[in-house]
């Protein structure tokens, strides 16, 4: 996985993580984190930045890919009110 500045044009860091040819997402957490999903799996993974995985979740289901929201995201906000 390769970030990029696109302003530059420039490489700011890679991670080595097996990824799939035409599936798959990547999102950079606030906290430095990637949230990782490899293609069409049942595993996401949070890697730190030298690419160790800090978390894992194995999910019923093949996903396609995985989004991290905040405690403060209107669609979950809902459960700390319970």
């Amino acid at each position: 996985m390769v970030e990029v500045d696109p302003r530059a044009n420039r490489r700011i860091k890679a991670i080595k993580y097996q990824f799939s040819e035409h599936q798959g997402s990547a999102q950079r957490l606030p906290n430095g984190n990637t949230l990782i999903v490899s293609g069409y799996s049942r595993k996401i993974d949070e890697v730190d930045e030298s690419g160790t995985v800090v978390w894992s979740l194995n999910t019923p289901d093949r996903v396609a890919r995985a989004l991290r929201y905040g405690p403060e995201y209107p669609g979950v906000a809902f459960l700390r009110e319970k």
